[in-house]
């Protein structure tokens, strides 16, 4: 991290079935204004109609409330469309996603040209939105944005980056 990392907290989530074991990583960064936030990543499972992503994202809500009254930003591959059921829980336990100030339109995955939709019969790019950030507390979102230079993101990961220009409510209103 450019800033210094003060503490890190690690959830592991309950193994769902026989699947792959995932967990969520938390770091407490203090900025150069000395504010304090909880920047958290996680990499949800894939289950096709999301019940292994909604187990986790229930301990997920339950291990951000557990990092205490910082300002949260949580982030990662949620392998969830905004209507599953893990999403809409995420926001109903407080967390904001950023995509409402995006000006971009489509999703996140595939990164690439690989994936056929039935519905065309084409192979497509950024079919589904799958990877989120998420803010809680007094952090909000000026800008966000998905970087499509496929030429670098695509080579990186089979998703393209969520991007974010954040600020505190009260450094708003001092840069106007």
């Amino acid at each position: 991290s450019k800033f210094p990392i003060l503490q890190t907290r690690t959830h592991y989530y309950k193994r769902y079935k026989k699947k792959t074991l995932r967990n969520a990583m938390a770091c407490l960064i203090e900025l150069p204004n000395k504010k304090q936030v909880w920047v958290a990543n996680t990499h949800l499972g894939c289950h096709f109609v999301g019940r292994e992503q909604a187990q986790q994202a229930r301990e997920l809500a339950f291990f951000l409330r557990g990092l205490g009254s910082c300002a949260v930003i949580a982030c990662g591959d949620f392998n969830s469309p905004p209507w599953f059921s893990c999403i809409t829980d995420l926001k109903c336990h407080g967390l904001l996603d950023v995509w409402q100030h995006t000006r971009n339109f489509g999703g996140t995955f595939p990164s690439h040209e690989r994936v056929i939709c039935p519905f065309i019969g084409k192979c497509v790019r950024k079919l589904l939105r799958l990877d989120y950030i998420l803010l809680k507390g007094d952090v909000i979102c000026k800008i966000a944005y998905i970087y499509e230079d496929c030429s670098v993101a695509s080579l990186a990961s089979d998703h393209l980056p969520v991007c974010a220009v954040l600020f505190f409510e009260n450094e708003i209103d001092q840069r106007k």
